[in-house]
């Protein structure tokens, strides 16, 4: 079992507060087995961190996938924005 199933075995059998995505608990959230709680904390939030050797250039594909990544972090932060943070 990951982590996150544990978190959310551990939400529904006692009262513990579980900060998750809309994503991430839809399954949990239809059957009833968890509510959502309108909070919202940038404390909660996460994000990808890139990590590099400094005075190293990154490779052409290194340099590929950080534009990826900010393009896709964008995308997350967007749709943050326009739909409710769920904490569970």
């Amino acid at each position: 079992m990951n982590s996150i199933d544990t978190a959310k075995q551990v939400a529904r059998n006692s009262d513990a507060l579980f900060p998750g995505s809309v994503q991430m608990l839809v399954r949990e959230v239809e059957r009833g087995d968890l509510i959502c709680l309108d909070y919202d904390s940038p404390q909660l939030r996460t994000r990808a961190a890139l990590v590099r050797l400094r005075d190293r250039t990154p490779s052409p594909v290194a340099l590929k996938f950080m534009e990826i990544i900010r393009h896709v972090e964008a995308g997350l932060l967007a749709t943050e924005r326009s739909e409710p943070t769920v904490s569970v």
